[in-house]
């Protein structure tokens, strides 16, 4: 099965495609991560992270190339969910899959904001805190290992402004494209993470148990 995620930053994609990864058995692929973790050495590496850190799109020729090259390791024989992708119409001549089934996280811009740009990083473990719902017990030190909590260059405020304005404008039409294919199903991601799940596998059919 080849399952994409879409929705906007922050809606919890990564969270669900997480549970959605272990209730299947097939590999969540996230393109940020795939991006973040590129070699610096990459001829790629420039373009790619000065794109992120100005809130647009990575170009889709590059990223293309890269999701090929990660779908054909052994871990994807059986499928896959791709967390990241076909945020433009464009994309999919780059990477087009024939994707089994679409799923939309919906939340507001408004938690989409508060979601981004309160998230704080470890840079040590990589544990993540948000100082509005999940706060470090210190402000600013991680709780697991005492090391400084950062920021993403593309987690701040105006950043998030403007990814959440290349989505409505971007997004939406792959959006009308998969419902016309009739393979798009929406869920509510406003709810905490375990509701949202709950109602993403009821939603696709996979079973609660």
């Amino acid at each position: 099965m080849k399952i994409l995620l879409i929705g906007p930053p922050a809606s919890g994609k990564g969270t669900i495609g997480s549970l959605l990864s272990e209730r299947l058995k097939i590999p969540v692929i996230s393109v940020g991560k795939l991006l973040r973790s590129i070699d610096p050495r990459s001829p790629y590496y420039e373009g790619i992270k000065g794109s992120m850190d100005r809130g647009d799109l990575a170009p889709n020729n590059i990223v293309g190339k890269i999701l090929e090259k990660r779908v054909q390791e052994k871990d994807c024989i059986r499928g896959f969910i791709l967390d990241g992708w076909a945020r433009q119409l464009s994309d999919l001549d780059f990477f087009n899959p024939g994707f089994d089934l679409v799923l939309l996280l919906k939340i507001s811009a408004e938690i989409s904001i508060r979601r981004i740009a309160g998230r704080r990083e470890c840079k040590v473990d990589g544990s993540i805190f948000n100082i509005y719902s999940n706060p470090p017990k210190k402000p600013g030190i991680c709780d697991l290992c005492g090391a400084t909590l950062i920021q993403r260059d593309d987690d701040r405020e105006e950043i998030v402004t403007k990814r959440l304005q290349n989505y409505e404008e971007k997004t939406v039409p792959s959006l009308d494209l998969f419902r016309k294919m009739g393979i798009l199903t929406e869920v509510n991601g406003d709810k905490p993470p375990e509701d949202v799940f709950t109602d993403t596998v009821s939603a696709l059919g996979i079973g609660n148990d």
